[in-house]
């Protein structure tokens, strides 16, 4: 009887360790509180404190949020993207400052070597909450292209695509970008 309890005790243990303590979701159906196929002015409405710049781009729409605040320590740029009749198909954040909206800093007027270590610093903290959130990319791709190096992680879901893409000079600091890209792929995923 001993013995058959702690092989159960055993089991139960090996059980609760093989499970994982957050589990990364089947499917992503937009950004925060945006959906894929809605409109800018029900996006404008859910955020009714904010003033965006909304913009004609090609066949659709743009709303631009400068300085949206992610948390207290991180704001970003975030663009919601819409086509005529199909609504919100992709949402891209790019961060231009370290910190919050108070006392933030725009990355690229720290002084020498700073924004290119500032912008890494942000893309890891970014990657492990993407990696924390949505499991391991489907790819990581590190490349040089011409006097840039591109890091770029990518997870595919059947309704989203997520790229997290941290681009920087390796001659001059100042020059870089950091962004990460929701799109929706409707029910054609890579």
């Amino acid at each position: 009887m001993k013995e058959s309890l702690c092989a159960s005790a055993a089991l139960i243990f090996a059980a609760a360790m093989a499970t994982p303590i957050l589990a990364q979701p089947q499917d992503i159906a937009g950004w925060g509180k945006i959906k894929w196929g809605m409109t800018i002015d029900e996006a404008k409405a859910l955020y009714p404190d904010l003033h965006p710049i909304q913009e004609t781009r090609g066949t659709g729409q743009a709303l631009i949020f400068n300085d949206f605040e992610l948390d207290p320590s991180q704001a970003a740029n975030i663009t919601f993207y819409t086509e005529k009749t199909i609504g919100i198909t992709d949402i891209l954040l790019t961060f231009t400052k370290v910190g919050g909206r108070a006392g933030g800093m725009d990355i690229e007027s720290l002084p020498g070597s700073l924004p290119a270590r500032t912008r890494r610093g942000i893309f890891d903290d970014m990657k492990k909450l993407l990696l924390e959130k949505y499991g391991a990319p489907k790819s990581n791709e590190n490349r040089m292209e011409g006097a840039f190096e591109r890091t770029t992680m990518l997870w595919v879901f059947p309704s989203t695509l997520i790229e997290l893409q941290l681009s920087q000079s390796v001659r001059f600091a100042q020059l870089g970008r950091l962004s990460i890209s929701y799109r929706s792929v409707g029910k054609n995923p890579l």
